[in-house]
Order: C-alpha cells, then structure tokens, then sequence
C-alpha cells in the first residue's frame, strides 16, 4: 500500500559517492557540498551512494524512492544513469536539481556516444510532459552545458556557477623548494584514455630521447602516478611505458593505485619540487588542479576551461595546449615557481563566491 503524504526531504542522489578516491572529481565535489551545512543542512535530506549498484538495482531504488519512500524533491549528480531516467521518464510531478559535472559538454558526450545519444532521444520524447509535471534546475560550471541541458529537457531554471573547493583541497603540506634539485611529476588521474596518462608518457619520451633537447624535462627525476581503476587497456599501456622509461631513460616512475587524499599527501612530503602535471583532454572544471595549486611548482594543464583560464590570468598554472610540454627550442618554456600566498587569496576569495551562489541556488529550488 502506498503511503498518502510526500516525503518532504531531499533525496540526494550521487552515481559515484562522496569518497574521490573511488569517484574522482565529481565524488569530490558531493563531499565538499555535503560538508558546507549552511547550504544543506543534515536534517534536510537523504542522501544514497549508487557507486558499484547495478542497472536494475538502480531502476528499483528510483521506483521505491517515488512511489513508495514518496520523495518529490531530487538532487542528482548525473543524467546518464538508470536512476536519474527513471525520474525524468516518470508521470509524477517532481522538483529535481541537476549538477551534470561537464557530462553534457560536447567533449564528454564523445565517449560512449551512441548510448548517450539514445538516452537523450528518450528523454527528449518526453519534453512535454515533464513540462508540465517537472520543476527542473541546472547547476553547471559553463554555459555550453547548460544550453545542451535546455534542449533535452524544459529547465525551470540555470544556474552558471563555479564548483565549490575549500584550503582543506591542497595536497602540498610542507612547500620544499630545492635549488639546483631535480623535479618530482605528479599526475593524479581516473585510468582512462581521456585522462591522458599514456599519451604524456609516450610524449615524454619522445622528447626524451630527441636530439638537441632543452628545457624542463631533462630535470625530471620521477615520474609519480596515483590513479583510479578504470581502463584496463590504458592501465597495461601506462605499465609498459613505465617500465620502458625506468629501463631506458633511468628515470623513476611509481604507480599508486586508489590512494586517498590523506594517504597521497603523505606520500608526496617527502618530495621536494613538486610538478603537477594535468594530461587530460577536457575537464568540465577541475578539483585535481585545486588540489596541486601548491606545489612547488605550478602547474603544467593541457586542457582548457573557465578555472584554467582564470588560474592562467593569476599565473598559478602554466595552459600549455593538449599534449605540448613547451620545450621547443624557439619557444623556451620556464617553470613557475608558486607563491603561496596567492594561492590562499585565490581559494579564499573564490570559495565565498561560490558559497552564496549554491546556497541561493539549491534553497530557491526547495523552498528552504
């Protein structure tokens, strides 16, 4: 028997968690809101991991949860799971608040196309009823996703808004600038090929072993890598580079697997001269580079967005373009060395920002 009154708390529904060491940026940036409590306080919702549940467990949840728990109001971290289709296919009328994390930009929909496209269609079909029956809020870091957004579904409303971060983020706990010493890389990365692990160490030692090389690189001394599971194939490839650049080139390369953020801390502090480099193809924004703000060094980002650019302008991170490392003998590229002052004033500054827009946001959405 269905139960006659709505469930008036929120169902907060995140695909991968709220622990970064298994969901990457996006588990990173459900931790971070669920730790901001004057935004959403602990007593205003109910929230439910689907890390690691099946297709049709995940369709069962969202069939108890509106028919049976009787919840109208939503808050999802994705669209492209069995979960969020549920609601938005679903005949009720239903108050749903969508934070895509960059799913919807162009880049993204290139992976896994055909399934994203047919998921789109669906929900498509289905414009004119959610219309009527569904309040639809988008919360996005850029406008290209939420004008893609606004032609899947009929949004209530869009919100452009920068994602939370916070000075807990830095890795770097003890700045180490070591004159004359060698540079220590660190990529922290999901193990896929859009992440770029192996394309940069294919590239590097390309560069490597070039004749008349110059630059940065022949200080490199190790190469650091904490990553994620996620391609088996990449993984086997990062493996076999690996070894050949400790075999050929004399260079370390260490590969740490599903380390978290207290544990890659750790590792890392004994290190001096830190160099974060970012080999991704896109990213929607980027909690890794928030993370590595503070090395010695800042950081090298092959991708380009809103947080890069405005990082870029500051000068806490060098925006090289995809797969160049600026070693070109017309072009001398030199490291920048990190102030750390600027750094905080940076996060300060941005983190109030961004506090008072979600707040505005998500409590206008439900009525809190």
């Amino acid at each position: 028997m269905l139960k006659n009154k709505f469930n008036k708390s929120i169902r907060w529904v995140a695909h991968v968690g709220d622990e970064a060491h298994f969901g990457g940026g996006v588990a990173k940036s459900v931790n971070i809101l669920k730790n901001s409590e004057s935004i959403l306080n602990k007593t205003k919702y109910r929230f439910i991991s689907l890390y690691g549940i099946n297709f049709f467990t995940q369709i069962k949840l969202a069939i108890q949860d509106l028919y049976f728990n009787r919840y109208q109001n939503f808050l999802i971290h994705s669209f492209f799971n069995p979960y969020s289709l549920v609601l938005f296919l679903s005949p009720l009328k239903l108050n749903i608040i969508m934070m895509p994390h960059g799913e919807l930009k162009r880049d993204a929909m290139r992976v896994k196309r055909s399934k994203k496209i047919t998921l789109i269609i669906i929900v498509k079909i289905f414009k004119y009823i959610n219309k009527k029956l569904k309040k639809i809020h988008i919360i996005s870091t850029n406008t290209e996703e939420l004008n893609i957004a606004s032609n899947v579904f009929n949004v209530h409303k869009k919100h452009c808004i920068p994602d939370l971060i916070s000075k807990e983020m830095l890795l770097n706990k003890k700045h180490q600038v070591c004159e004359n010493a060698e540079i220590n890389v660190i990529i922290i990365a999901r193990m896929t090929k859009n992440k770029g692990i192996s394309l940069f160490l294919k590239s590097f030692i390309k560069k490597i072993e070039q004749k008349n090389k110059i630059g940065w690189l022949d200080d490199v001394t190790s190469i650091n890598i904490f990553y994620i599971k996620g391609n088996p194939y990449e993984l086997k490839k990062v493996q076999k580079l690996s070894k050949y650049i400790i075999t050929n080139l004399s260079i370390n390369v260490n590969l740490y697997e599903g380390y978290n953020h207290n544990k890659i801390s750790k590792t890392i502090s004994l290190m001096p001269n830190k160099l974060a480099i970012i080999p991704s193809h896109f990213e929607s924004f980027s909690y890794v580079l928030i993370e590595q703000l503070n090395f010695e060094y800042s950081p090298i980002v092959w991708f380009s967005n809103e947080l890069v650019n405005e990082l870029s302008d500051r000068g806490l991170c060098s925006f090289t373009g995809f797969g160049s490392f600026l070693v070109d003998k017309n072009k001398p590229f030199f490291l920048k060395k990190n102030k750390q002052d600027d750094v905080e004033a940076f996060i300060d500054s941005y983190s109030k920002k961004t506090l008072s827009l979600y707040k505005d946001a998500i409590h206008t959405a439900f009525n809190l």
